[in-house]
């Protein structure tokens, strides 16, 4: 990878660094998971896959809201801000590549009863 001795496919130097970020992130080192997340951006944009782009800027999104609700109020307002910013980025992506999970109408009219670890109510 860039910078760590290793000169492989951006595309899956952009996966490791998302799953690195993802690892910093829950670990809620957020200025590292942020850092992984912006190598793995300019790997993805490299690599020319728009779907995989399409989720890296997802994965900073959720990063931001992650520290919006980990923070107090006037902190959260700017990373509520900036999560909004990056799921504005993403959506037309994900849109382009025809990605369903972009798509309002697919979780309206997902059957939550086959969804594993939802419950259902029935009459």
């Amino acid at each position: 990878m860039r910078g760590r001795g290793w000169d492989g496919d951006p595309m899956q130097e952009a996966i490791i660094f998302v799953g690195i970020g993802r690892c910093y992130m829950s670990l809620s080192n957020y200025a590292t998971a942020e850092a992984e997340f912006k190598l793995a951006l300019v790997d993805m944009r490299a690599s020319g896959n728009r779907a995989g782009e399409a989720g890296v800027i997802a994965n900073l999104g959720e990063l931001h809201y992650w520290q919006a609700i980990n923070s107090l109020m006037d902190e959260a307002k700017h990373h509520f801000a900036r999560a909004l910013e990056y799921y504005s980025q993403a959506l037309p992506l994900m849109r382009e590549v025809g990605d369903r999970m972009a798509k309002s109408e697919y979780w309206q009219t997902r059957d939550s009863s086959t969804t594993p670890g939802v419950n259902r109510m029935r009459p």
